[in-house]
């Protein structure tokens, strides 16, 4: 709702701005103000309306609050997991990267005579993560593009982010890593697993989602990877040694979810998208991933990839 109301806002400051300057043009005044006061008010009207129009055209996605760990129905005994097998030190530096509201960040805190840093692109997610982790450093920047010296960290982290970037600049990413980990540092990454015979199937799946909800960014750049993808990609970047990790951790993905959280409660989406879904199974197994059809609701439950590379 908030991206449709800057857009109303926007639409009416416009018109008012048009109408208190309009004496210009017309010579009526309105209410018999001066000149100066209606100038005045049109302007502030006109400026307004700039504003909440260019907030209307971002992105919706950038308006939502989305809490990923719950969307995707993973817990903090999952980040755990995550986390503990990175074998982290007292007196390491660690990046949490792409890192949103930092669940990874939050674990990571616990740990003693850490050096802990954030980035993530948003600055609200960043002052999302400031209200619950107080012992870091945060930094507002891309991935493709860190503003860290070479070999920095002892450890970077990046979950559920790399099928953010489009697949052209996934490699990009990976030597960016590379870069700020000091040598025989440990990048560990996390996302989808994903194989050739269920990857199309996702993919068009999470694009039809995104392009109901109006993330027009997602919907042109998202890339989700397969495994084979993800280990020659970070192989290309100049990774060795990358290894896989079964930690029993599953995305569990729910229209019901979706419904509440990206389709801000439009129901008729909800009901379009478990249309779609349907359609694309056609009566067969998705080998690599369950289907789970409730009541209302149709869940798609995903392994987790969990990879270590190091420098």
């Amino acid at each position: 709702m908030k991206g449709r109301t800057s857009g109303l806002i926007g639409i009416c400051s416009l018109i008012l701005s048009v109408v208190f300057l309009s004496r210009n043009i017309t010579g009526y005044s309105i209410a018999n103000l001066t000149q100066t006061s209606l100038n005045f008010a049109g302007i502030v009207f006109f400026l307004v309306g700039l504003l909440c129009s260019f907030i209307y055209m971002k992105s919706p996605y950038l308006l939502l609050k989305r809490d990923n760990a719950n969307l995707h129905n993973i817990s903090q005994v999952d980040i755990k997991k995550f986390v503990d097998i990175a074998d982290i030190k007292k007196g390491m530096y660690i990046l949490d990267a792409m890192c949103g509201k930092s669940e990874i960040g939050q674990e990571i805190e616990k740990i003693d005579g850490v050096k802990l840093y954030l980035s993530d692109n948003a600055k609200f997610q960043l002052d999302e993560a400031k209200k619950v982790i107080k012992n870091a450093k945060f930094f507002t920047a891309s991935v493709l593009d860190m503003p860290f010296k070479n070999n920095y960290f002892d450890r970077v982290f990046i979950k559920s982010g790399v099928y953010e970037v489009p697949k052209k600049n996934q490699v990009k990413l990976y030597k960016e890593v590379l870069r700020v980990l000091k040598p025989k540092g440990l990048f560990l990454n996390w996302t989808f697993l994903l194989n050739k015979n269920n990857q199309k199937f996702f993919q068009d799946i999470v694009r039809n989602k995104d392009k109901s909800a109006g993330f027009e960014d997602l919907f042109k750049n998202r890339y989700f990877m397969t495994k084979d993808e993800v280990y020659e990609d970070i192989k290309k970047a100049g990774f060795r040694n990358i290894k896989f990790y079964d930690l029993n951790i599953y995305y569990t993905l729910s229209t019901k979810k979706w419904c509440e959280v990206d389709f801000q409660g439009d129901k008729a989406k909800k009901v379009k998208l478990g249309n779609f879904i349907m359609e694309q199974i056609g009566g067969k197994d998705i080998i690599g991933m369950e289907v789970i059809i409730e009541k209302g609701d149709i869940k798609l439950k995903i392994p987790a990839l969990i990879s270590i590379a190091i420098k």
